[in-house]
């Protein structure tokens, strides 16, 4: 099965809107896919916590989303299933994943978190 973008009458893509100078234009992009179709929309922040050491959070219901503000004077890690990231004091790290339940820091300084998932 083919399918054919739509044109205009000067054979530009459908859905092209020129600007007034003739030069620019706007083309709207939607993006689907199975991923897509759940993020970041409709997410909310849960189950906040805190801590000053390394732990292990386990989440009630799985998370799509993960925040994590470095409050401390040295860098944390922490990993979501297999990837490992590292946050550098004084920073925010903030990203939308596959659904998780479980994420695990290493941390010798003060940090605050949060995950994100449907309300």
């Amino acid at each position: 099965m083919s399918y054919a973008f739509p044109t205009d009458v000067n054979g530009k893509a459908g859905a092209v809107i020129p600007t007034t100078d003739g030069n620019k234009f706007f083309v709207p992009v939607v993006l689907f896919n199975s991923v897509m179709s759940e993020l970041p929309f409709g997410l909310v922040a849960k189950e906040p916590f805190s801590g000053t050491t390394n732990m292990t959070k386990t989440f009630t219901t799985p998370m799509m989303g993960f925040v994590i503000s470095n409050d401390g004077m040295a860098d944390l890690s922490f990993s979501i299933e297999t990837d490992m990231y590292k946050v550098k004091a004084g920073e925010v790290f903030e990203e939308y994943f596959k659904p998780f339940t479980v994420v695990s820091i290493v941390a010798t300084g003060a940090f605050r978190a949060y995950g994100r998932g449907r309300a």
